[in-house]
């Protein structure tokens, strides 16, 4: 991500969503509280849009992609499957030490980890791919490809992954910023006009590790 002004391209709609929802909803005479989180939300969403149109710069010198291909030995991840891959994918992570850090204690705060794995499933979906390592779901792994691995505002709304992404509180929201962003830029830096696949997100269900189902996907893909 693009965080310093990824941040501020949400921060600035929700906050404005937020405070229009709140008071100006009474002006008309509506004290409906789903009233005020509807037009909060209509709000944030038109404001994304017109955000992202405006400080997003026209692409140029666009790096030509080479297709990446379907991966033969890996079970690809259909429409209908996406809660089952978000379900292992959330459980993955429940006893990883930077997860724990960014989002607490996974009993506690189990949503947290189910959100953040379906914003990452729903990006990869829509701008790459997601594969499990068989029909049986043993674990997950997400790939994007040269500037989608770059998640813009634009593309999270497209995805529908901005919805669990904003979710998940923007305390939370701010930790996961400041942990992408030393990846973000030395992907940028060393990646520079280079076609590239990337993975996005790797994880393998708490029951099956230790099985080698990790470096089956490795070695597959």
């Amino acid at each position: 991500m693009k965080n310093k002004s990824l941040i501020l391209k949400i921060i600035i709609p929700v906050v404005i969503g937020l405070l229009v929802g709140r008071f100006v909803t009474p002006l008309f005479g509506v004290a409906s509280p789903w009233a005020s989180i509807a037009l909060s939300t209509g709000i944030t969403i038109t404001l994304f849009i017109i955000i992202e149109s405006i400080m997003s710069k026209p692409t140029t010198g666009r790096t030509s992609t080479v297709p990446m291909g379907e991966i033969k030995n890996l079970h690809k991840v259909n429409k209908s499957e996406i809660r089952q891959a978000t379900g292992v994918l959330a459980d993955a992570f429940k006893e990883d030490p930077l997860f724990k850090i960014l989002f607490g204690d996974a009993v506690k705060n189990s949503h947290k980890y189910t959100l953040v794995a379906k914003f990452m499933i729903r990006y990869c979906y829509k701008y790459g791919d997601v594969y499990a390592s068989s029909e049986k779901f043993e674990g997950i792994m997400a790939i994007t490809q040269d500037e989608y691995s770059y998640m813009s505002l634009w593309r999270m709304i497209r995805s529908g992954s901005v919805f669990p992404f904003l979710s998940i509180g923007f305390i939370t929201f701010m930790k996961v910023a400041s942990a992408l962003s030393p990846m973000d830029e030395a992907r940028k830096k060393h990646m520079k006009n280079k076609s590239f696949a990337y993975l996005q997100i790797i994880g393998v269900a708490s029951e099956n590790q230790g099985k080698g189902h990790g470096g089956n996907y490795l070695m597959n893909s």
